[in-house]
């Protein structure tokens, strides 16, 4: 049987894809790739279900936290960057394993980015994540994908500092509902910070 260039494993939350990546990268000499919208992002590690510490020392794990929750990240980029990664893996002779959630990563992977649309960027995946929170019914993300929507609005090349800070409002309101006192205290703290910001503004 020959060996596969690379092996993609999606499918819902806690549906078992990491245990599953984490076993095939331990047979077969793999390294452990994110296909994830939101565990891409370094400031989320609490409120998505990224590898422990103690499961990435097993293998190599990669494209987990690297980027910071302000940063514009593209589907595109993305793409690059796994490619990179694919690219690494086959040169040291070990099989890459995606495993993620979000189908849009592995359709512009498997079928190029003209097939998928234009490229998506920050903005349009943290939606996409937002949509999917609705759908499954697990609210506990809602307040910080709120406020990171509200970051990427204020540094996108056309800042919408009125939608900004409806996002950071409804980051707040989530907060409460969900007694995340941290998150709140977030969302606070950027609001405060916006709405300074807008005060120094001549009318």
């Amino acid at each position: 049987m020959s060996t596969p260039k690379a092996i993609l494993i999606a499918g819902a939350t806690s549906s078992g894809k990491s245990a599953l990546a984490l076993r095939l990268a331990q047979t077969h000499d793999g390294v452990v790739t994110n296909a994830d919208s939101m565990q891409v992002y370094r400031d989320l590690r609490v409120i998505t279900a990224r590898p422990t510490q103690a499961e990435a020392a097993l293998v190599p794990h990669v494209l987990y936290g690297h980027i910071d929750a302000a940063e514009n990240y593209s589907v595109g980029r993305w793409c690059r960057d796994a490619q990179a990664v694919i690219g690494e893996a086959e040169r040291a002779g070990r099989l890459p394993i995606l495993v993620g959630g979000t189908g849009l990563y592995f359709k512009a992977l498997a079928q190029g980015l003209a097939n998928v649309g234009r490229a998506s960027d920050g903005l349009e995946v943290i939606d996409a994540s937002m949509a999917q929170v609705e759908l499954s019914g697990d609210f506990c993300y809602m307040a910080e994908l709120l406020r990171v929507k509200a970051r990427l609005l204020l540094r996108s090349t056309q800042p919408d500092p009125t939608t900004a800070e409806v996002c950071l409002m409804q980051s707040l309101d989530w907060s409460r509902r969900q007694s995340a006192k941290g998150w709140g205290q977030r969302a606070e703290a950027d609001l405060a910070m916006l709405r300074q910001r807008q005060s120094a503004i001549p009318p």
